[in-house]
């Protein structure tokens, strides 16, 4: 370090020297001028290098070990940022409420679009069927399993929406119904542990016993058995020699993420599809009953779905939510099947519970049930599934969020929230929190039976049950795959008679996808503030590490290299060149399946920028407050234009953005919003998104992947890559793709690409869309797209490229 510091200032004395000895000679400032031009990239870059403060960069010899202590300097930097702008997002939450407490219909009209937002980012958007409740009997039971002398218990399925159907337990009194009632369980409890066919607290039992008719539909557990497929069409089925491991791949996700993650990106969640479940079993009951009271009550993921459920369904009188309410700050760190969108920068639980006012609400504190994910793989199983627990917030956490609740309706001398909190119990189903419930629902709770009953059900059933809901909840998100094409063509036009009448009907796509789909951080861009140094000195070029502020604790960084022929006065186009996931700027430098292209593509007179891209870091923290990895990325390359733009041998209007895998998902998302690229290359990345991400049916679907960044919310129905690629036009755009490389097939590339090349023919600019498949893997070919940057960024390509001009495999 010390070292190159002396030969920074060496470097920069020589030039100040020669100065006055020229104009000590020729008596001439026109001459000092030329001398200073033709020595203008090295001072410009040296002068900056003097100007930059230390702030602990640059302390390392640059080196592969340096690259992965900054990436993880960055990664914390980010998370850092994000639990400081989580609590801001946080603290002006109430912006977005506008509660009118004068009456209760005043209130209920206030609070009509926070509600109607809450069903959107769970999902709960389908229009419901009419029910038609099935009762599933063993052949000469008459469909009973059970029965005392108070009620009978039947086997039920019933339509939700749809191909979308539910079971559960079905407990009818035999006299008069005095109530109904649906109980939630946790999601690996079994309604049979809740109506005294199986060890549990026989809760239901003992409200049907009450006079209350009861409905316990099944959740979707958190075992991971049925979590894979041993029926996957291979990455590359065309090839003679496949992997012998590709059609059958299991993992240890676990059922529920298994679900949330196809659900999420058609804008349907785990939990707003089993929020319907429940309001379709209030349909049922309220036509069977409707002059009297419908409650509900869960426990862990169950308690979460009675508190969302009576949000959401004005018809629910009461809810009773155990082992679930409490503070939300920290929802990344619970199971990614609770991951909502934007669900912390308009709602904790206390905001959810005060949808239920005027109605009744009881809240249960007691320990949550024992979660730890991944759970460990299993056999066969590989070990794809995502971190998440739960833990039991403290007495006094749980208080704060029912105090604040309170503080909602403290002015108010109109509407005063008739709930209770009921003391701390060791096991959900505590007296005081049943005499509650009960009171609200004007029933008298019978005793307990602590007998359990004969089950006449096929002991196998509860597990092919578990199996059936499971498969039909995945058929129906399966389901929505064949008709997104046409979802997204109703949601995406223009006018595109021109390209100038195209970019323009574009504005408004591009700005709903920064700030719905991506996340838009409204926080403005710190001064550069640049730091740089030298790292390489190579005959044709030189290389130097730069880092630039964004925001607090946000930077970012890479490695600009600057061609050693450029002349005076000369203004050279730039490539911006993005690595894909894991890796560092040095990556096109060193890693095989990039085949130096930096150093090619600088020998060729480039100005090369190579960025890192922090793709890790808590994408679940920012996912929380409606914000994703490109609500940081977009910033970063922002900067990292104004800095480019701000060197004077740079043409700010020829600047592309090159990126290979995860980079070329950068590449074809950044452009969208930052236009000063004025091409963009997406390389090992372009395909059908939607079977990509959604379908289970792949081997190289993400499903066998361990990534949360790729899941953005409902873009299955807004922005595939096709979509994607037409808010970058009119510019420039080209896909490089391997015929053997395993992210997508090739039909697949091509289909989605016709799509893309179509508009632009359509537009009259046909030749600005290319699409060069090549005889490799996922890798950089660097033939077609060197081509296309020569030709869209005006800068003439050698007649007989050298060896060092082209991209060369390792």
């Amino acid at each position: 370090m010390r070292f190159l510091l002396i030969s920074i200032k060496s470097e920069y004395m020589i030039i100040k020297y020669l100065n006055v000895k020229m104009k000590i000679r020729n008596n001439s400032k026109r001459a000092a001028t030329v001398l200073m031009q033709v020595l203008l990239p090295i001072s410009v870059l040296f002068s900056t290098m003097l100007q930059a403060q230390d702030t602990g960069f640059f302390k390392q010899p640059y080196g592969h070990d340096y690259e992965v202590a900054m990436a993880g300097r960055m990664k914390d930097g980010i998370d850092n940022f994000l639990t400081t702008y989580t609590r801001k997002v946080v603290k002006e939450r109430g912006q977005l409420w506008n509660r009118i407490l004068t009456s209760p219909a005043a209130y209920e009209t206030s609070v009509i679009n926070n509600r109607n937002h809450l069903r959107q980012i769970v999902g709960a958007i389908d229009p419901r069927s009419i029910p038609n409740m099935t009762v599933r009997g063993e052949p000469g039971q008459g469909g009973k399993i059970a029965e005392t002398n108070k009620c009978v218990i039947y086997r039920v399925e019933w339509n939700v929406m749809g191909s979308l159907k539910s079971e559960g337990l079905l407990l009818k009194p035999k006299e008069k119904i005095r109530a109904s009632i649906v109980i939630i369980p946790d999601a690996d409890e079994s309604p049979e542990s809740y109506s005294g066919l199986a060890k549990g607290s026989g809760l239901a039992l003992q409200l049907a016993e009450s006079g209350a008719q009861v409905l316990v539909p099944v959740l979707v557990d958190r075992d991971t058995r049925y979590s894979g497929s041993d029926d996957l069409v291979p990455s590359n089925i065309w090839r003679k020699h496949t992997d012998p491991d590709s059609a059958s791949v299991w993992t240890n996700e676990t059922h529920r993420e298994w679900i949330y993650r196809q659900g999420y990106i058609m804008g349907r969640h785990i939990i707003g599809m089993e929020i319907q479940k429940i309001s379709s079993a209030v349909d049922w009951l309220k036509q069977e009953t409707p002059e009297v009271k419908t409650g509900v009550m869960g426990y862990g993921e169950g308690g979460l779905l009675a508190l969302y459920a009576a949000a959401l369904d004005t018809r629910i009188d009461v809810a009773w939510v155990s082992g679930y309410f409490g503070p939300r700050e920290e929802l990344w760190k619970e199971p990614v099947y609770r991951n909502i969108w934007g669900l912390l920068a308009e709602f904790g639980d206390a905001e959810i519970a005060g949808l239920i006012v005027p109605r009744n609400l009881v809240i249960e504190p007691c320990p949550v049930p024992k979660v730890e994910e991944p759970r460990a793989p299993e056999k066969e199983q590989r070990n794809f599934g995502l971190p998440g627990r739960l833990e039991t917030p403290s007495i006094a956490e749980i208080k704060s969020e029912y105090n604040r609740l309170l503080e909602f309706f403290k002015k108010s001398g109109n509407i005063n929230p008739d709930f209770f909190l009921a003391p701390f119990a060791n096991h959900y189903g505590s007296a005081a929190a049943l005499s509650s419930f009960a009171k609200y629902l004007k029933v008298t709770p019978a005793p307990i039976t602590k007998d359990i009953l004969r089950n006449n059900g096929n002991s196998s059933e509860d597990q092919e049950r578990q199996h059936r809901v499971f498969d039909n909840m995945v058929q129906y998100i399966q389901d929505l795959i064949p008709t997104s094409d046409r979802t997204r063509y109703a949601f995406l036009k223009g006018d595109m008679s021109s390209p100038k009448t195209w970019d323009k009907d574009m504005e408004a796509y591009r700005e709903l996808f920064y700030k719905e789909l991506v996340g838009k951080i409204d926080q403005p861009l710190l001064p550069m503030n640049t730091k740089m140094r030298k790292i390489y000195d190579e005959p044709g070029w030189k290389g130097y590490e730069v880092v630039l502020d964004v925001w607090s604790n946000v930077f970012a960084w890479g490695i600009l290299a600057v061609p050693n022929d450029i002349k005076p006065g000369e203004r050279r186009p730039v490539v911006v060149l993005q690595h894909g996931i894991g890796g560092l700027p040095s990556t096109s430098i060193d890693v095989k399946s990039y085949n130096r292209v930096l150093p090619a593509l600088v020998n060729r007179g480039f100005i090369v920028f190579s960025p890192h891209n922090p793709y890790q870091f808590s994408v679940r923290k920012a996912n929380a407050i409606k914000k994703s990895v490109f609500s940081v990325i977009i910033p970063q390359h922002k900067q990292i234009l104004n800095f480019l733009k701000s060197l004077n041998y740079v043409d700010p209007d020829r600047i592309a953005l090159y990126g290979k895998s995860w980079g070329g998902r950068t590449a074809l998302m950044v452009p969208i919003v930052l236009s000063d690229y004025k091409v963009s290359i997406c390389s090992a990345y372009f395909n059908d998104w939607v079977d990509k991400a959604v379908s289970v049916h792949f081997r190289n679907s993400y499903f066998f992947e361990g990534s949360p960044g790729i899941y953005v919310w409902n873009m299955g129905n807004t922005f595939g890559h096709a979509e994607l690629a037409s808010l970058i036009a009119p510019r420039p755009f080209m896909v490089e793709a391997g015929y053997l490389d395993g992210v997508a097939a090739p039909e697949k590339v091509a289909s989605e690409f016709a799509k893309v090349k179509r508009l632009y023919d359509v537009m009259g600019i046909g030749d600005r869309a290319d699409l060069e498949f090549f005889m490799g893997g996922h890798e950089i070919n660097g033939v077609g797209t060197f081509n296309f940057l020569h030709k869209y960024l005006n800068w003439q390509a050698p007649v007989s490229p050298t060896d060092a001009q082209q991209v060369s495999p390792h």
